[in-house]
């Protein structure tokens, strides 16, 4: 009889355990971290941005970039946030800040909107938005005009790639819920 008692409560406990596995697994998937298909890596050290399949963690691909002037811009690091949406062909409408600095550098007077396509367009031919802390950016992961600027520290703050380079990942992350994590040190995971 004590056997029997001593097996149930075993059995009990056993049952209990494997619920409380289960819970716990069902609530850890419902994260919204888990949610994710593709995670943006941009590695502000080594000039690269790294797109992962976030289920599998596996590289979908790596293209180098150009990053900002002064990484006081994106400060503080790391960000952590979301693409909300892509955009082709984008409008450019640079900043008073912007603007200054064209006329300043090479005596060029910025209008308010540059349309898509044309060659002072820095924006290239995809612009994606990113969102951190559920607020919008003004900085982006976009083209550019100047092919020459990948690889060096040159933007206001945005990230800029190849025009074919931003199309591929554009293509890729398109209408798919995107982690972006811009680090200057590689994170712990």
């Amino acid at each position: 009889m004590r056997s029997l008692k001593n097996f149930l409560k075993w059995l009990v406990l056993l049952i209990l355990l494997l619920l409380l596995f289960i819970c716990v697994r069902q609530t850890l998937s419902a994260l919204p971290f888990s949610s994710y298909e593709c995670c943006i890596f941009v590695d502000l050290k080594e000039l690269r941005l790294i797109l992962k399949n976030a289920n599998q963690n596996e590289i979908i691909g790596t293209f180098p970039i150009a990053g900002p002037a002064s990484i006081n811009y994106l400060r503080p690091l790391p960000k952590i946030g979301e693409v909300t949406r892509v955009v082709f062909n984008p409008t450019w409408r640079p900043t008073e800040n912007i603007k200054n600095n064209y006329r300043r550098k090479y005596g060029i007077n910025l209008p308010d909107v540059i349309p898509p396509g044309h060659p002072l367009n820095a924006m290239g031919k995809v612009a994606i938005i990113l969102s951190f802390d559920h607020k919008e950016s003004i900085y982006r992961i976009h083209g550019t005009n100047d092919s020459n600027s990948i690889g060096k520290y040159i933007s206001s703050g945005c990230i800029r790639m190849r025009n074919e380079d931003v199309e591929k990942l554009a293509k890729i992350i398109l209408n798919k819920k995107t982690k972006v994590i811009i680090y200057e040190k590689i994170p712990v995971e």
